[in-house]
This record gives structure tokens, C-alpha cells and sequence, in this order.
């Protein structure tokens, strides 16, 4: 299964984040974070799909902090 952070418009103009999960071509979940009105709020919904998406995932520290942090997204086993 794969995920992935849609942004998607309202009909009231604001900016939706969602995070999709998909089995092959198949949807089948979604979560709703929340909908955005300006930049600001958009970039704190953003953050907080990562965080979802990432959920349950190790985090890897190679550069003790100083570098981006890296999330383990498919193993090979998944993809047998």
C-alpha cells in the first residue's frame, strides 16, 4: 500500500490536504487534515500530513540532526 498528500480546492476556495492511501490503482482510505485558507495555514497542514503519513515509520538520524530527516517509505518485502 502507498500514500501520498493530495492538496485539493474547496468550493469555498480554501485549500484541502488529505492524505491517500492506494492499493495498486484502487483508493482505499483517505484522511482529511484539514482545509487551509492563506499560505500560513497551508504550510501548517502540510507538516501535519507528513507527520501522518510518516506515521509508524523509523527515523534515520545519519547526520546527527543537521540534515533532512529521511523516512523509510517501502521495504522490498512490501513489493513481493
Amino acid at each position: 500500500m502507498t500514500c501520498f498528500i493530495r492538496k485539493a480546492p474547496t468550493k469555498s476556495g480554501a485549500t484541502a490536504v488529505q492524505v491517500v492511501y492506494k492499493r495498486g490503482r484502487e483508493v482505499v482510505g483517505v484522511k482529511h487534515i484539514g482545509s487551509a485558507h492563506n499560505k500560513t495555514e497551508l504550510d501548517i497542514l502540510l507538516i501535519r500530513a507528513k507527520e501522518v503519513k510518516n506515521a509508524g515509520q523509523l527515523e534515520l538520524d545519519l547526520y546527527g540532526g543537521n540534515e533532512p530527516t529521511i523516512y523509510l517509505e517501502r521495504s522490498y518485502s512490501g513489493l513481493l
